[in-house]
């Protein structure tokens, strides 16, 4: 009976003692770091949009699925891609570049809404623009970045139609030197 007691209030005493809460820990930092997007590699274009040797197949299309940090860098929360929407191709040359690039909407829809933001290599939100009255548009890097350190850059685009149709994509640009 003694050894039945004594094993009892052993057990009873590890219970609480385990189910204890440990008031010295730290949970300041078990905050869940996001995971971004990889940028690399691209789809090299001449001067001209023509095909030059590599292509990123990931790049440069409109049937994205973006993460919640990708879909986080446009302010509206619109991404609704259940509908139908016009063939749109993107293109974007020279790439490689030293300063500028061009990026093409075609076919040429005044009609559609672009929206846009370009990305360092380290996920920083470098430029942002908004547009539905061209289909061209020319970007510097210059002005983007003046720190040479950033090679590569990712662009990110989302257009909508008259009837609220999104379609989403990307594409890789290199700053050669």
């Amino acid at each position: 009976m003694k050894i039945n007691t004594l094993l009892f209030f052993c057990l009873i005493t590890i219970g609480f003692s385990s189910c204890k809460k440990d008031t010295n820990s730290d949970t300041s930092n078990n905050t869940i770091s996001p995971i971004y997007p990889k940028i690399s590699g691209i789809t090299f274009r001449d001067d001209f949009g023509q095909l030059l040797g590599e292509t990123d197949s990931s790049d440069w299309r409109i049937d994205d699925q973006w993460s919640q940090i990708e879909k986080n860098l446009f302010i509206n929360s619109n991404f609704n891609s259940d509908c139908n929407f016009s063939n749109i191709s993107v293109y974007c040359y020279p790439n490689p570049s030293p300063n500028r690039v061009e990026i093409a909407f075609c076919p040429e829809d005044t009609t559609l809404n672009i929206e846009l933001n370009v990305v360092n290599q380290r996920f920083q939100k470098i430029y942002s623009k908004e547009f539905s009255n061209q289909n061209l548009l020319n970007l510097k890097f210059d002005s983007l970045a003046p720190n040479l350190l950033d090679t590569i850059f990712r662009v990110y685009y989302r257009i909508t139609n008259n009837d609220n149709c999104v379609r989403c994509g990307h594409g890789d640009v290199l700053r050669k030197k």
